[in-house]
């Protein structure tokens, strides 16, 4: 059964540390409902004593409270100081392991400007000064009473905290939203007994034809929906913003405590979706988020001070963790616009980190991610985000990953064979992928889900466990759909294996079939080879890391991008990264490795090219760019500093790019019009002709597009 919202006496709600509540609020549609909101709110789930019997199969909002009965005042809230400042006290906001350095991309410019970011919630009141600005009321729908205006009311208030988070404009004294330059778009929806499958689909449709981002803080019961949002999912990833994409993000949920799983939630677990799990400020898993392989990356869940009514109060649960991520998907786009929705998935994927708190993370066995592997945990997905890294990484991000571009390998194996206490059944996959996520859909004879764990091994021997001891069993669907992203990077082809373990030995169970359904992209000989600050700590545990191999040819690329650290790297030689703390990491290029084009970071780099043609980007700081032999591209773009070319020869040139223009010449100096300073480091004295200003210089990097069998 679904639990809806609940509404809670102040006197009951002194009764329990964790409550389902809506607060006794005055009903109707107004500028300002109650001025002090009575609770500070958390998603999670109510004891079994405050649940009102409803409908099942019904979404739901829930709100977990704990310690004092009244949020904490705007006397006593921390101020947020302003992002010009960059500078905040919001947990969600801040840098360090245990933060999502939001202010790293800021300090770019990139504040989500030019970006729509729906959410479908329950209501938003855009009279909050904080909202005001930035909320759009001529593209706000409500799906529940069929008209233009998603005002909140009632008990709605969720909407409003979940749209503080994403967008709280700069000037918020209070809480200041991680994309505060984004358009905010609210599509309300009711909850519970108000809701159907019917309107929420009205209102993700709308969501995602009239958004670029659209985020989901609220989930259904363990198999409620199934896959019942599945089509309109999948329409929103094929033909939203152009054909790019819609970037789905949704909140992981809040019963982690009772064992429950986001695969046993179809959206939660679509392969569409990025799925947010929650922090707390010590960079563990919050106590309250939901576990499971389809979770994405993490972000700070507890205590995030937002907007609440027409005033601010703080609230814990991934349903704050998840607009985080929205917001950030806002900012990703800032930076190229001409990503797809699963590029988007993987950059913020990629420059994800393991906070303070390291254990419990699988290592695949993928081969373009810091020298290896990604990790991935299923209670942080591939860790927490980092907005600064990945800006930096969309920014140099030359992929096109949409729905049209992805391809689908697959197989079903049928099997009608009882299950003992552990069973293995295997397949061969042809086609080669690179992958981003799988998915399996088992059929049994029954519905004894809790007596097993499930697990699926890679073709490359990665071992990724989709379901252990389902804390409910699924009433009467004998068929169950669960997703993994724990082989994100890896390569398809090969044999792969379900593996069944019965905890409940004397079941009778058949596995009558299951079929596996690989996403990602046809493996080509074009790689590209992403570095983050996590090398140093992932070396450490695999020194085969710092030894870079290309034999399969293809044109390729080291980016350095989402680096911080100084770079000295050459592509003939290799080099050395210097972490912002001072500790030197080494790389080497194996015997015959021969690559292309060399992105660096964020620091003062000396980039090297080798004896064919490449393209150096040097990124932020002031950079010594060397080609060497071969007529080589060197590229420059915002905030580019003071950098050196050191051997430009007539024939070569500079790409100007993201908007940046030449402002003029004087000898071996080139001034920019965004203030950098392009330097001559030979006698050689710049000519107008020599730059060359290239906006789409992402797709006019050269490709081989050779595949691999």
């Amino acid at each position: 059964m679904a639990e809806d919202l609940d509404r809670l006496s102040y006197s009951a709600a002194q009764t329990c540390s964790l409550v389902l509540a809506t607060a006794a609020m005055s009903e109707g549609r107004s500028k300002s409902r109650f001025a002090t909101p009575p609770f500070s709110y958390f998603e999670g789930r109510a004891p079994s004593f405050f649940v009102r019997n409803i409908p099942a199969n019904l979404p739901l909002v829930a709100y977990l409270r704990r310690g004092g009965l009244a949020p904490r005042k705007e006397s006593f809230m921390a101020t947020i100081l302003l992002p010009a400042k960059y500078a905040t006290t919001n947990p969600n906001l801040l840098g360090g392991l245990n933060g999502i350095n939001a202010e790293g991309a800021w300090k770019l410019g990139y504040n989500g400007a030019g970006t729509r970011v729906a959410a479908v919630d329950d209501g938003f009141n855009y009279k909050n000064a904080a909202l005001a600005k930035n909320y759009s009321t001529s593209l706000d729908y409500d799906a529940l009473r069929r008209d233009s205006d998603a005002m909140a009311e009632g008990d709605d208030y969720h909407g409003t905290m979940v749209m503080g988070v994403i967008g709280a404009s700069a000037d918020s004294t209070r809480s200041v939203g991680v994309a505060y330059g984004s358009t905010l778009i609210g599509v309300r929806v009711g909850f519970g007994s108000l809701s159907s499958a019917a309107q929420f689909t009205d209102a993700m449709t709308y969501a995602w034809k009239n958004s670029d981002v659209v985020n989901m803080s609220w989930s259904y019961s363990a198999w409620g929906e199934k896959q019942t949002y599945t089509p309109v999912l999948a329409q929103g990833s094929a033909t939203g913003r152009g054909g790019l994409g819609a970037v789905w993000v949704s909140s992981a949920g809040n019963n982690g405590g009772i064992g429950d799983d986001v695969n046993l939630h179809g959206v939660q677990s679509s392969v569409y979706v990025m799925t947010v799990g929650s922090t707390d400020r010590d960079g563990a898993g919050s106590s309250f988020s939901t576990h499971g392989v389809a979770v994405h990356v993490a972000a700070p869940g507890n205590g995030i001070v937002t907007t609440v009514d027409e005033g601010f109060g703080t609230g814990s649960g991934t349903s704050f963790s998840a607009p985080t991520v929205s917001a950030l998907a806002s900012l990703v786009l800032d930076a190229n616009d001409h990503l797809g929705w699963r590029d988007v998935q993987e950059i913020i994927g990629m420059t994800a980190h393991k906070t303070s708190v390291t254990t419990g993370y699988l290592v695949n066995k993928a081969g373009d991610w810091n020298g290896g592997g990604m990790h991935h945990s299923s209670t942080f997905g591939f860790g927490i985000v980092d907005a600064g890294a990945a800006v930096r990484l969309a920014e140099t991000w030359s992929d096109h990953g949409t729905t049209a571009t992805m391809k689908v390998a697959s197989a079903n194996v049928a099997v009608n064979k009882a299950v003992g206490a552990d069973f293995a059944s295997s397949t061969t996959v042809a086609d080669n992928l690179h992958l981003d996520k799988a998915q399996v859909t088992i059929n049994f004879s029954g519905v004894d889900w809790g007596d097993y764990r499930i697990s699926l091994v890679s073709a490359k021997g990665t071992e990724s466990v989709l379901l252990d001891h389902a804390y409910t069993n699924s009433g009467a669907n004998a068929s169950g759909i669960f997703t993994t992203e724990q082989f994100w990077g890896e390569d398809s082809k090969g044999t792969w294996t379900l593996k069944l373990h019965d905890y409940a030995t004397n079941d009778t169970l058949t596995l009558t079939s299951w079929s596996l359904s690989l996403y990602g992209d046809r493996a080509k000989a074009d790689n590209q080879y992403v570095y983050t600050d996590e090398l140093g700590a992932m070396a450490k545990a695999d020194a085969s890391r710092l030894v870079l191999g290309d034999a399969n040819g293809g044109l390729d690329t080291v980016n350095f991008s989402a680096v911080t650290g100084k770079l000295n790297f050459s592509l003939a030689d290799g080099g050395t990264l210097t972490g912002t703390d001072g500790a030197v990491t080494k790389l080497t290029l194996k015997a015959g490795t021969v690559l292309e084009n060399l992105f660096g970071g964020a620091g003062d780099d000396i980039l090297v090219g080798n004896a064919v043609n490449n393209y150096l980007r040097g990124g932020y700081g002031n950079d010594h760019l060397r080609g060497g032999a071969g007529i080589d591209i060197f590229i420059e773009g915002q905030n580019t500093g003071e950098d050196w070319i050191d051997d430009f020869t007539a024939g070569e040139k500079v790409w100007l790019t993201q908007g940046v223009s030449l402002a003029s010449l004087n000898g071996r100096t080139a001034m920019l019009s965004d203030g950098g300073k392009i330097v001559s480091g030979t006698a050689y004295i710049w000519k107008t002709t020599d730059f060359v200003r290239v906006d789409d210089w992402l797709d006019r990097l050269p490709h081989s597009d050779v595949l691999i069998a």
